[in-house]
């Protein structure tokens, strides 16, 4: 998988067109987190000092979860 196969949390948010809400709450069920972490389609990464998870998201944990990427005019 290319580069252009893994993103922020915001930038899926923008390319799949859902909102922040929806895509936290799926971030927030431990148990699929952890299957999606063990198939490595999800990278998780805390700073000891706060209690923030930073999320690599990829596009096949997107399209499993949100289906197909919409299709965007500026491609």
């Amino acid at each position: 998988m290319g580069i252009d196969n893994y993103m922020t949390v915001q930038e899926a948010v923008k390319r799949w067109e859902i909102t922040l809400y929806r895509l936290n709450k799926k971030l927030s069920d431990n148990d699929l987190m952890r299957r999606a972490v063990d198939d490595k389609i999800l990278k998780n990464f805390k700073v000891d000092t706060t209690d923030k998870n930073n999320w690599i998201i990829s596009k096949k944990f997107m399209e499993m979860w949100f289906g197909p990427e919409p299709i965007n005019e500026r491609k």
